[in-house]
């Protein structure tokens, strides 16, 4: 029975790739599913032509009551707001941290009605920012609820 499933959900595969979509991809391999026992993960955001180099932010110490400049919109109209920086922050190159913390996400536009016009931050910054925080893979999802309210 099995001989016959690989072929099919690989012919499956291969019809689903040539669709046009505006989502990102990811693909994640985990160590049982590896020859080696290495975990790996890839992302491409390719869902509207985005094209931005890796991004880096440096791990550190900081003091209480600093705060942390969050971008709301995009361009020379983005208004900037605050939000309460951690007492220490983790190093991030791209989508993951030094921990081995990694987020990836297969995005689309979405639901219109799911916009919120006065939300604070995008996807990215939600991501940077908990990865900033997130010492283990069951970290992030605590910390985003409170990144995506406003303090």
């Amino acid at each position: 029975m099995l001989k016959y499933l690989y072929p099919a959900v690989l012919a499956t595969a291969l019809f689903l790739l040539p669709s046009p979509s505006d989502a990102c991809t990811n693909l994640i391999v985990g160590k049982k599913a590896s020859v080696d026992g290495s975990v790996i993960c890839t992302y491409n955001c390719d869902g509207f032509g985005f094209a931005a180099s890796l991004g880096f932010a440096r791990p550190g110490r900081h003091e209480a009551g600093e705060m942390v400049a969050v971008r709301q919109g995009w361009g020379p109209d983005a208004k900037v707001n605050y939000i309460p920086q951690a007492e220490y922050t983790y190093g991030v190159a791209g989508l993951m941290n030094e921990k081995q913390v990694s987020i990836v996400e297969t995005t689309w536009d979405g639901r219109k009605e799911l916009r919120n016009p006065d939300g604070w931050l995008d996807y990215f910054t939600l991501m940077n920012l908990t990865l900033q925080r997130a010492s283990s893979a069951g970290i992030p999802l605590p910390l985003m609820p409170l990144h995506s309210s406003r303090p």
